[in-house]
């Protein structure tokens, strides 16, 4: 009987440890071949945000989270149809070089499921990459209760049957 307060806490301090992360590698060419690259590391996918036009859903800095070459932000548009960057179904990266951004095109699941995406747009189009997606995201913050309440009633079901013992 007295492992039951042991699972509770040991519930409630399990998922603190929970860390996962999600991770976006980047590799393309723009303007007459130049060579850009990117890591991205972040504790969830990119989703929308509601932003609209040129506005990003999620920029970055080089920094902890960012290394890349020659970039000093990454841009990421969920939507490019609606935010009329062009009419193929896709999802966009916006490189920042110097005051400069060039867009690369990717398919629209491609923010938020784990894979390989290359350019969506054709081979014509001067902008070429490939997106990486891998990881896993952080649990999300209902977890925890959930966690609480699957251990509570194990120690309460528990402890109903060795009573009856």
């Amino acid at each position: 009987m007295r492992k039951s307060p042991f699972v509770c806490s040991l519930a409630l301090v399990f998922p603190l440890f929970c860390h996962a992360n999600v991770q976006y590698t980047f590799s393309g060419s723009f303007n007459l071949n130049q060579t850009v690259t990117f890591t991205l590391t972040v504790p969830n996918y990119i989703t929308a945000t509601g932003s609209t036009g040129l506005t990003p859903d999620a920029s970055f800095f080089p920094g902890l989270q960012l290394t890349c070459n020659a970039c000093n932000e990454i841009d990421f548009f969920v939507d490019a149809v609606a935010r009329g960057f062009t009419n193929v179904p896709s999802n966009t990266v916006g490189y920042g070089v110097g005051t400069n951004s060039y867009f690369f095109y990717f398919a629209p699941q491609s923010f938020t499921v784990n894979g390989t995406y290359t350019d969506v747009i054709g081979p014509w189009f001067s902008n070429q990459g490939t997106l990486t997606v891998s990881g896993t995201p952080v649990p999300e913050p209902a977890t925890l209760p959930l966690w609480v309440s699957v251990a509570a009633g194990l120690g309460v079901f528990r402890r109903r049957i060795l009573t009856r013992l």
